[in-house]
C-alpha cells in the first residue's frame, strides 16, 4: 500500500480503539467465572480479541489462534485447567515463539502438556484437569503474558498459587492490570516485591466496561511531534486508567506535547520546545510497547538517546529491535542495538524526500511507528498494511481523516 501525506492536515480529531489487553483478560476471567452472565462493554475488536473470544464460544478440538500471542498464552493455562484433550496452534511465526517457560511452570503444577513439534514452541497437545496449585518459581525477564496467564487460572487451582518472580522484570504494568482486573471479579490477589499471591476463589463476573486503549494513543503522540501539529483531539479516552501506557503523557510531554481531559477525551497541543528536558538514557522495561513510537519520533527530531530495557523485544511479534534498526536505516539513521538497550548515534538525514518501502514483519506495531514517516519522505510503500488489524483495525482510517491518502 503506498501511504501519501497531505499538504496540511485540516481534520484535527481521531479514535482509538479499546484495550485488547484487558479485553483478552476480561474473556479469560468471564470463562472462568462462576457467574459468567455479565456483559463486557466496548470489547476490542482488534483481531487477537476476535479470536481469542470466538475460540473459547466454540471450544474446538483444535484451537488456531493464527498470529494472536496473547490468546496462545492465555489459553495455554485456559487449557490446562479445562477437562479433555485439546490442540493449541497457531500461524508460522507462532511456531517460532518459545512458550517453555509457562509449559515448564503448569507442568510444575500437574499439567499435562505434549509439544507436537518443536520443543519449547508451538503447537501444544494439552490434556486438560484439574490442579492442585501451590507454589512455583518463573522467570519474569521474557514476558509478563507468561505470568499474567499463570495468574488468571490461579484462583480456580485448588491450593491457589503462590508466584515468585525471578530475574529482571519486565513489563510490571501489565501484572497490575491483570491483579486489578482479577480483583475487581472476586479474586483475592496479593503482589508484594517478587511474590504475587493469590487465594482459591470464585470469580463473579458482572458487566465491565472496556479502557480506550493507550499503546494505541502512542502513535498520535508520535504524530503530534513529528506533524508539529497544534491540536489533536483522541475521542473517549480517559484521564483514569490502570495502562502502563499511560507513560505516553509523561514522556511526549518533554518533547512539547501537552495533554489535557475533558468529558470529551484525550486533547493533545503541542509547541515546539526552545530545549528537550529530557534524560538521554530512558529505560522502557516497563512500557515496551512504547519504544517503537518513541523510537521514530526520535530519530525524526534527531534527538540521539540510549533506550534501555529492550531484551524483551526480541520475543514480540518479530525482534522490534532489529526491525527498527533495518528500517530506519532506510531513513539514514543509525542504531546500535545489543540485547538490552538500542542507541541512537545518528538521526533522520536532512531533507529527505525520497520513497521508502517499509517492512512491517507481521507486527502492527512496526507498520503504525513508521507511518508517519511519510510526513518527512513524502510517500512509503507498506508492505502487509493488514498487520494492523492485530491491535487497531481502523488505523489506517483514522490517518485518511487526518488528510493521508492510500493507494494499492
Amino acid at each position: 500500500m503506498r501511504l501519501s501525506a497531505p499538504n496540511s492536515i485540516n481534520e484535527a480529531a481521531v479514535e482509538v480503539p479499546s484495550s485488547k489487553s484487558i479485553s483478552n483478560r476480561l474473556l479469560i476471567i468471564k470463562a472462568l467465572s462462576d457467574s459468567g452472565l455479565g456483559e463486557i462493554t466496548n470489547l476490542s475488536r482488534a483481531q487477537d480479541t476476535i479470536v481469542l473470544a470466538q475460540l473459547l464460544t466454540e471450544m474446538p478440538a483444535v484451537f488456531d489462534v493464527g498470529h494472536a500471542g496473547t490468546a496462545f498464552r492465555f489459553l495455554t493455562g485456559y487449557l490446562a485447567i479445562t477437562k479433555g484433550e485439546h490442540i493449541l496452534t497457531g500461524s508460522d511465526r507462532m511456531k517460532l515463539r518459545p512458550i517453555s517457560l509457562l509449559v515448564d511452570a503448569l507442568k510444575t503444577l500437574g499439567a499435562e502438556i505434549q509439544y507436537l513439534e518443536k520443543e519449547g514452541f508451538p503447537p501444544l497437545k494439552i490434556n486438560g484437569k484439574e490442579l492442585i496449585g501451590g507454589q512455583i518459581e518463573i522467570d519474569s525477564s521474557v514476558s509478563s503474558q507468561f505470568i499474567s496467564a499463570l495468574m488468571l487460572i490461579a484462583p480456580k487451582l485448588k491450593n491457589g498459587l503462590e508466584i515468585k518472580l525471578t530475574g529482571s522484570k519486565v513489563s510490571v504494568p501489565y501484572l497490575k492490570m491483570t491483579a486489578e482486573l482479577m480483583h475487581n471479579c472476586g479474586a483475592n490477589v496479593g503482589f508484594k516485591g517478587d511474590v504475587i499471591s493469590i487465594t482459591k476463589s470464585d470469580y463473579y463476573f458482572d458487566s465491565m466496561e472496556v479502557e480506550y486503549d493507550w499503546s494505541a494513543v502512542s502513535f498520535w503522540y508520535e504524530l503530534v511531534v513529528i506533524a508539529q501539529l497544534p491540536y489533536l483531539h483522541i475521542a473517549n479516552v480517559k484521564q483514569i486508567s490502570i495502562q502502563g501506557d499511560k507513560r505516553v503523557i509523561e514522556l511526549f510531554s518533554s518533547f512539547g506535547v501537552a495533554s489535557t481531559f475533558d468529558e470529551t477525551g484525550l486533547h493533545l497541543r503541542y509547541s515546539k520546545p526552545k530545549e528537550i528536558n529530557c534524560p538521554r538514557i530512558l529505560d522502557f522495561k516497563e512500557t515496551p510497547d512504547l519504544v517503537q513510537p518513541f523510537l521514530a519520533m526520535a530519530a525524526v527530531i534527531g534527538f540521539t538517546i540510549v533506550i534501555s530495557g529492550t531484551h524483551n523485544l526480541q520475543f514480540k511479534e518479530t525482534n522490534r529491535a532489529q526491525a527498527m534498526k533495518n528500517e530506519l536505516s532506510k531513513f539514514g539513521v543509525l542504531l546500535d542495538v545489543s540485547d538490552d538497550s538500542i542507541l541512537m548515534m545518528q538521526g533522520l538525514k536532512e531533507n529527505f524526500h525520497t520513497l521508502v518501502n517499509i517492512e512491517t514483519y507481521q507486527d502492527h506495531r512496526m507498520a503504525m511507528a513508521l507511518a508517519p514517516l511519510a510526513l518527512i519522505s513524502g510517500e512509503l510503500d507498506i508492505e502487509n498494511p493488514e498487520v494492523v488489524e492485530k491491535s487497531y483495525p481502523d488505523y489506517w482510517h483514522q490517518l485518511q481523516k487526518l488528510g493521508f491518502k492510500l493507494s494499492r
